[in-house]
């Protein structure tokens, strides 16, 4: 006894030194403030311990994460993600980290910030420009030809030559930049409400267009020089935009089937989604008369390489991934809603995960039969020594089998949780404390003889569990029951709510105690310590003797089956508490599925590890 105080003592000792050293971790405020909670818990030290290990590790992967975003981020959005800035990142090992993340995650198919906005350097190719001589001997002609089909390039013929077309200037801003200022009004709106139902990919795809938009608008409102050179001058800051829209070739199709889908439902735009399309197929694509952005962009590069081309001569496709579907590419607000959506989804997610963890402690008792239902026989095993009759014939009338129940229940109830247990190779001795159980075997004696005045009154009550189930559930109106059967199953009811309490008290004890074969202790049971972790429960491998269910089994396993007859019983007689849980497991397992498809949609992949590596410790913990 004296060594496995020293045991405890010097594991209790490594667990504070731990904490120790935790505590004295640098963090920042906010962290700092998490682990004060954590240290002001409730909880056992070592639960502190792994709760702080687990927080850190999460704060460590949201360092490499703010490196990732402030290397993607510049101006405005830089400053405004600096002020969220941790301070006690170190910049060396992080930027390691940042490089092993970039390249894990790129090997699995997702891009970052970091690795598109290197990627988006070279997509544009700049034609080399050809000398005057090669341009009339191998060019001037095919671009005479483009020139004819066109109105975009104008040409002469005396000192060969190509310009642009003189209502160009005039066609831009009043079509184009028109175009592009209706659409950047539409475009906000997706970027506010589009991260709900779109994936980070399609949703950022369509945020390059938009950006495509609103550089658009601004270079056309801005001043600058007029004719030629200054038109050049706004093509060229509108160029990559629209060629990052290029990119891939279905990426213009993609955006037009977003819109539409984002749009769709929506009361304010959905009778205007062709419009919004015809808009968008003018921004993108080329038009019969060839008057459009694209044509114009072609065209600026024609006369600057003095070189015949089209669209795919100015990109270069080769170059990687350059949309990121790490992350939504969203504003700081609407970032602002997608955290507290994340947030309200793992709170959910919590709730989800208490729910099913309370139905699987609840089935770990439950007896099964081959087909996977569950198996009832253990009720008419548990009359044996009691009752002489077999109660599978009554079974189907819950009245009778109801009173006969009790009668067994109320025997096995008594000889294990209050009167002294009789064993093979050892005294009588109490596994609990006289007044642990008091209160429920009170009432259970109440119940009994209830139903059995009851059944002397009427023993020929028919009552299916089909017809109890609806008079639990108020689907019978008053006129349907009569006195006898609305008090027999309010009965009923009684012992099958006192079965699921009885059950959950031991089912804690029982989960809480270390119940190692190798360990045995003569205290018995107590209020006072019958919640706390890691207390044994008395005489747990003692060999029961007893004319019941009992004999033969040691302690562990008398009250595991003390526990399921509790369970099984609880739901035959359909108490509301155990059959709601029990029946609503498949749909609960469906709605954890749907909010981790959420959250992978949501969170960054880092983070989405990060939840379902929780998920699958709380899950293994069943």
């Amino acid at each position: 006894m004296n060594q496995n105080n020293n045991d405890t003592l010097n594991k209790e000792g490594e667990l504070y030194v731990k904490l120790g050293n935790l505590m004295r971790k640098k963090r920042t405020e906010d962290g700092r403030k998490t682990v004060e909670t954590i240290l002001n818990l409730n909880i056992p030290t070592a639960e502190k311990v792994q709760k702080i290990t687990d927080f850190d590790a999460t704060s460590h992967i949201g360092s490499n994460l703010y490196l990732l975003r402030k290397k993607s981020f510049s101006g405005e959005a830089a400053a405004e993600n600096d002020k969220t800035a941790l301070s006690d990142i170190d910049e060396n090992t992080s930027i390691d980290n940042e490089k092993i993340i970039n390249d894990t995650l790129a090997s699995k198919g997702i891009f970052t910030p970091v690795i598109v906005k290197e990627n988006r350097k070279k997509i544009q190719k700049f034609p080399k420009r050809r000398s005057y001589l090669f341009f009339l001997v191998s060019e001037f002609f095919r671009i005479i030809k483009f020139t004819c089909n066109s109105s975009v390039l104008r040409y002469k013929y005396f000192l060969p030559d190509i310009k642009l077309s003189r209502n160009i200037e005039r066609f831009f801003s009043e079509n184009i930049k028109k175009t592009a200022d209706e659409l950047a009004q539409v475009m906000h709106y997706i970027s506010e409400t589009g991260w709900m139902t779109l994936e980070k990919f399609e949703y950022n795809l369509l945020m390059e267009f938009r950006a495509l938009c609103e550089k658009i608008s601004a270079i056309t409102g801005e001043p600058s020089r007029g004719g030629e050179s200054g038109m050049l001058i706004r093509i060229r800051r509108v160029e990559k935009y629209f060629l990052v829209c290029h990119y891939r070739e279905n990426y213009p199709e993609k955006i037009l089937s977003l819109v539409e889908k984002t749009l769709k439902g929506n009361s304010r735009y959905s009778l205007k989604i062709k419009e919004i399309k015809d808009m968008i197929a003018f921004l993108l694509y080329t038009q019969p008369d060839n008057l459009s952005l694209q044509a114009i962009i072609v065209a600026f590069n024609i006369i600057e390489s003095r070189t015949y081309l089209v669209l795919d001569d100015l990109i270069n496709r080769n170059r990687g991934e350059i949309i990121s579907n790490f992350e939504f590419n969203a504003h700081t607000d609407v970032a602002e809603n997608i955290k507290e959506a994340i947030h309200k989804n793992i709170d959910n997610l919590n709730c989800k995960l208490d729910e099913k963890r309370r139905i699987l402690k609840i089935k770990f008792f439950m007896k099964l039969n081959e087909s996977g239902g569950y198996d009832f026989s253990i009720l008419n095993s548990a009359a044996a020594g009691i009752i002489t009759e077999d109660l599978i014939p009554v079974m189907p009338n819950v009245a009778l089998f109801g009173y006969a129940m009790i009668k067994c229940y109320l025997v096995l109830f008594e000889e294990l949780l209050l009167k002294p247990v009789t064993f093979s190779d050892h005294e009588p001795a109490l596994l609990f404390d006289g007044d642990f159980f008091q209160a429920e075997h009170v009432e259970l004696q109440n119940i009994f003889n209830r139903m059995e005045k009851l059944s002397k009154q009427n023993n020929c009550l028919q009552i299916t569990s089909e017809r109890l189930d609806q008079h639990l559930k108020n689907k019978l109106t008053i006129v349907n029951r009569t006195k006898l059967e609305i008090e027999t199953i309010q009965d009923i009811d009684r012992f099958s709510s006192l079965m699921y309490n009885v059950g959950h008290r031991l089912s804690v004890i029982y989960m809480n105690k270390n119940i190692a074969p190798d360990t045995n202790n003569d205290a018995v049971v107590t209020a006072d310590h019958a919640n706390k972790p890691g207390n044994e429960l008395p005489f747990i491998v003692n060999k029961i003797v007893s004319q019941h269910i009992f004999s033969g089994k040691s302690v562990a396993e008398a009250i595991y089956l003390l526990i399921s007859i509790s369970y099984m019983a609880a739901y035959y007689f359909r108490n509301q508490k155990i059959c709601l849980l029990l029946d609503n497991i498949v749909k609960i397992k469906k709605e954890i599925d749907d909010i981790m498809a959420q959250l992978k949609r949501l969170a960054d992949p880092l983070h989405y590890e990060k939840i379902e590596q929780i998920k699958s410790n709380s899950e293994k913990e069943n």
